[in-house]
């Protein structure tokens, strides 16, 4: 198999395995997947996307539902018309401050895929507010800066750039939020990027601002079209950041070796 291609089903299979354990860690406080619904095939449309989310921007955006590069059922959220400068379509779910101040502290999660797009770029972010701070990071993709991590600083207009990373692939984008140090810490495909942001480091929002946000991040009138695809999004209430690719080939390789050690000592055994 090609090691890229490779390399995504792991991503998009360690997210899935993250999000299947969530409920160890507490509480599911919003959740959306894009997977098939049916044996045949068919994916979950645009208008039962909306019942479960609200839908913010100007609606301009095209969400549509996809089989991706390698199987993986998807939202695309693309801007077609160079015209319709400013695009942008947005999903949010309004929570409880009471969700997001569980001891454990809450992780978000979300596995997608950000292709240059015609025009030249392409910008998306997933952002939870909880009455008090927003805490939000993105992915950006153009030729002319190359591919980033970022997340927003004390400003919600000001880009913090933490890594330039691969885009090429689904990638699972993480924000843990640490309740009793109070900073939020980034992770990209299980690796963590960047020192914790405190409070101090990020913007402040109004105490009846209390959401997660996710989709499309560029609103600005220029003339190229935005293009994403969200394979899942997901919050929950304490640690649930998968492991880096890298310590799940080395776990791997050890059960490898452990059954095959196994199955020598048995036929040693039969003999």
């Amino acid at each position: 198999m090609d090691p890229a291609k490779l390399l995504r089903y792991v991503v998009v299979s360690l997210a899935a395995v993250s999000v299947s354990l969530s409920s160890m860690h507490g509480a599911v406080l919003a959740a959306y997947h894009a997977e098939p619904v049916t044996e045949g095939g068919s994916i979950l449309a645009p208008d039962q996307l909306d019942a479960n989310w609200g839908r913010l921007g100007n609606g301009a955006s095209q969400v549509t539902p996809v089989w991706d590069a390698g199987g993986v059922a998807a939202w695309r959220i693309d801007n077609l018309s160079p015209a319709d400068n400013g695009a942008t379509t947005n999903y949010r779910m309004n929570l409880n401050a009471a969700d997001l101040s569980s001891p454990e502290g809450w992780t978000a999660t979300a596995v997608l895929r950000v292709p240059l797009a015609p025009g030249d770029g392409a910008n998306v972010s997933i952002n939870i507010n909880d009455g008090i701070s927003g805490w939000r990071v993105g992915l950006y993709n153009n030729s002319a800066d190359g591919s980033w991590l970022y997340r927003m600083g004390t400003a919600d207009t000001l880009i913090v750039k933490l890594a330039e990373v691969d885009l090429s692939g689904y990638v699972t984008l993480q924000i843990y939020f640490d309740h009793d140090d109070q900073t939020m810490q980034v992770f990209l495909n299980g690796q963590a990027i960047g020192a914790p942001v405190a409070r101090s480091g990020v913007y402040t929002v109004p105490t009846n601002r209390v959401n997660l946000i996710w989709g499309d991040a560029d609103a600005s009138p220029r003339p190229y079209r935005t293009d994403s695809y969200w394979h899942s999004v997901e919050l929950v209430t304490g640690y649930a950041v998968i492991p880096e690719p890298h310590a799940l080939s080395l776990l791997a390789a050890g059960g490898l070796g452990w059954l095959g050690l196994a199955y020598r000592r048995k036929k040693r055994e039969a003999l």
